[in-house]
C-alpha cells in the first residue's frame, strides 16, 4: 500500500512541477502567436509580435509526428522532430492563423541539441500544452520546446480535417508567397484540388519534392517531410518509425 502511495505522490509531483514550469510564461493561443495585422502584411512584414518570447500554447495535433522523418547531422539521434497543431478554437478547425509548426529539439547546459523525447508519440488529435521559444526559420515561425519536459498531453479529440484553399492565395505564378493573402495559412491543414504536377526535384539521393500549378498558373512547391516522398532507397535509422524504408515513385 506504501509503495502505490510513493508511485501516486511521485506522479503528482512531476505533474505540479510540469505545471509550474509552464505557469511562469504567458498563456497564450495559436492564433496569438500566429496573427498578424493586415497593415504589417501589406508592408511584406509577416513576424510573430511574440518573436522571441517564452511561451505556452495549448493546441490540437494535426498529424502522427511519427509521419515526420527528417535526418539531421547536429540533433543528437540524427533526426529533427517537428509536428504541426492547431489552434483549440471551433474544434481545431484549419486556416485564419490557426496552424503552427512545432520543434521538439532543445539544447542542454552542456550546448547539445537534443529531441523531445515524447514527441514522436504525438497523434492526430491529441490536445497538447507546450512550452517554447518562438523563432523562425527560412521565414516561417515555429515554436522551439524549451526542453524535454515542456510537452504535456491533456487529452484527445477528433482528428483535425483539411480544409480547402485556392492556389492563387498562397503563390503567384512566379511560386513566391502572397503574403497578404496567404500568411494566415501559414502551417495549416490545407487540401489544394485541381492542380497539376509541373515538376519533380530529386534530391540527396532519395527525396523528393515537386511543384504543382493551378489553372492560373499559380505555382506552389510540395516538400519532403513526411515518408509519403521518400523514395524505396530511402532507409531511416530512426527507432520509433512506423516503417524504415520510403515507397515514393
Amino acid at each position: 500500500m506504501k509503495m502505490h502511495y510513493l508511485k501516486s505522490l511521485f506522479v503528482l509531483t512531476l505533474i505540479s512541477a510540469s505545471f509550474a514550469a509552464s505557469a511562469q510564461y504567458p498563456k497564450i493561443t495559436v492564433k496569438q502567436l500566429q496573427e498578424v495585422s493586415a497593415a504589417k502584411l501589406a508592408a511584406c512584414n509577416d513576424s510573430s509580435s511574440y518573436y522571441g518570447d517564452t511561451v505556452t500554447v495549448v493546441a490540437v495535433v494535426v498529424q502522427d509526428a511519427n509521419l515526420i522523418d527528417i535526418p539531421s547531422s547536429s540533433v543528437q539521434g540524427g533526426f529533427r522532430p517537428f509536428v504541426h497543431v492547431l489552434d483549440t478554437a471551433n474544434g481545431g478547425a484549419s486556416g485564419d492563423f490557426h496552424g503552427l509548426q512545432v520543434m521538439g529539439v532543445y539544447t542542454d547546459a552542456g550546448g547539445n541539441s537534443l529531441p523531445v523525447t515524447d514527441i514522436y508519440n504525438l497523434y492526430a488529435g491529441m490536445v497538447v500544452e507546450m512550452t517554447g521559444i518562438v523563432g523562425r526559420y527560412q521565414g516561417e515561425t515555429q515554436l522551439a520546446l524549451l526542453n524535454n519536459s515542456s510537452l504535456n498531453v491533456l487529452g484527445s479529440q477528433s482528428a483535425p480535417t483539411p480544409i480547402v484553399v485556392d492556389l492563387g492565395d498562397l503563390n503567384d505564378n512566379t511560386r513566391t508567397n502572397k503574403i497578404a493573402t496567404g500568411e494566415q495559412y501559414e502551417d495549416s491543414y490545407i487540401e489544394l484540388q485541381n492542380v497539376t504536377v509541373t515538376s519533380t526535384q530529386k534530391f540527396s539521393g532519395n527525396r523528393v519534392s515537386f511543384d504543382v500549378a493551378d489553372g492560373n498558373g499559380n505555382v506552389i512547391n510540395v516538400s519532403d517531410r513526411f515518408f509519403a516522398q521518400k523514395t524505396p532507397s530511402y532507409n531511416t535509422t530512426r527507432s520509433s518509425a512506423p516503417k524504415k524504408q520510403g515507397s515514393f515513385m
